[in-house]
């Protein structure tokens, strides 16, 4: 599923979401609103965010990253960033997301 804000994909239980753009409080609503349509339909258990088409992230982003980790670790799964560049890596390291969640750079 696509849509101007990101790209979503389930495989084996894993929702893959793709970001577009900043990710700031206007885009968080619609990410918010298609994640967890997604994560109940296809009873995800784990959250890849590809963050390669991202430069910025405010705080609602945070809220939006913490409450997809919220409403998925109760069932045991699992949050994980990857392809962050150095901005975005910092905010995330900064905010403590990187104490809840897997970070993989870019470079690797």
């Amino acid at each position: 599923m696509e849509n101007a804000s990101a790209k979503y994909e389930v495989k084996r239980g894993v929702l893959y979401i793709c970001p577009k753009g900043d990710i700031d409080h206007e885009k968080t609503v619609k990410l918010r609103e298609c994640a967890d349509r997604m994560i109940d339909e296809w009873k995800v258990n784990s959250i890849v965010l590809d963050f390669r088409e991202v430069d910025f992230i405010d705080s609602a982003g945070i809220g939006f990253v913490m409450g997809r980790y919220r409403k998925i670790c109760h069932s045991g799964g699992r949050i994980k960033a990857v392809n962050v560049g150095p901005y975005v890596g910092r905010i995330l390291k900064y905010s403590g997301l990187h104490q809840i969640m897997e970070i993989e750079d870019k470079e690797g």
